[in-house]
């Protein structure tokens, strides 16, 4: 029998696959909304990966305009993904290289847009580092900037459990412990502050509580793994991957 799909699974969604195949349907209601979600995923680590080309950001952003209009959102990218030759994620890097090499195709063209003006500027302020003191080569800003997206929506997903779940103290001591040490350098709360912050009975509580709020940002990172691949058996490998890269960044 069939595994019922978890709270994660249902509220997160398609699967990235699932997206790809429906945005390509020309029948499907939802492939305009489902072309619309790959474009808000990827935008951002196409910007980065051609900003670390070298290109000034005006120019990496007509750039990426371009690659959006002209391979992603115009379909011939999304028609050619195959689950069964790999990540979506490899294939984009490889496409927007090419754009890139191939130079004619915007060095005297305007910025090109989809037809309904979906797309809104991109600068670097939306990027989760800073591309032009990184030193990080293009297909490293590229994974760099999918890794820090995805941790983003995780960080905004988890809260909103832990809020909803009544858990404000939970969420607190886990972002002062470990996400704001890892995402903007700080040291982490003690045991005791935290104790003394949300009046707790001791540090053994704080340990359980972080401990609780751990467990459901591993979840979550997971599921959104498994947005990214086809074959469940791929998923340990990517999330090695993320943690690896996570590590990098500290």
């Amino acid at each position: 029998m069939a595994s019922s799909p978890n709270m994660d699974e249902t509220q997160h969604g398609q699967t990235q696959w699932s997206v790809i195949i429906d945005a390509i349907d020309k029948s499907s209601p939802s492939a305009s909304e489902s072309l619309s979600k790959l474009a808000d995923r990827y935008r951002p680590a196409i910007y980065a990966y051609i900003r670390s080309t070298g290109k000034d950001p005006d120019a990496a952003e007509d750039l990426t305009q371009g690659f959006m209009a002209d391979v992603m959102l115009g379909r011939n990218l999304l028609e050619s993904a195959d689950p069964n030759r790999g990540r979506f994620r490899s294939l984009l890097i490889r496409s927007v290289s090419n754009y890139v090499r191939d130079r004619h195709r915007y060095d005297s063209s305007t910025l090109r847009s989809p037809k309904d003006g979906y797309m809104g500027r991109i600068d670097d302020s939306q990027v989760g580092f800073d591309i032009a003191s990184s030193g990080l080569s293009p297909d490293q800003a590229f994974t760099r900037q999918w890794v820090t997206s995805i941790i983003q929506d995780v960080i905004v997903r988890v809260e909103k459990m832990c809020v909803e779940k009544d858990q404000a103290a939970h969420w607190d001591i886990f972002n002062r412990r470990l996400i704001l040490p890892m995402l903007e350098g700080d040291d982490p709360a003690s045991y005791e502050t935290l104790v003394r912050d949300w009046n707790l009975k001791g540090t053994a509580q704080v340990a359980n509580m972080l401990v609780t709020v751990k467990r459901r940002f591993a979840r979550a990172i997971a599921e959104s793994i498994r947005d990214t691949v086809e074959d469940e058996s791929q998923v340990q490998a990517e999330l090695l991957d993320l943690l690896r890269l996570m590590e990098d960044q500290r």
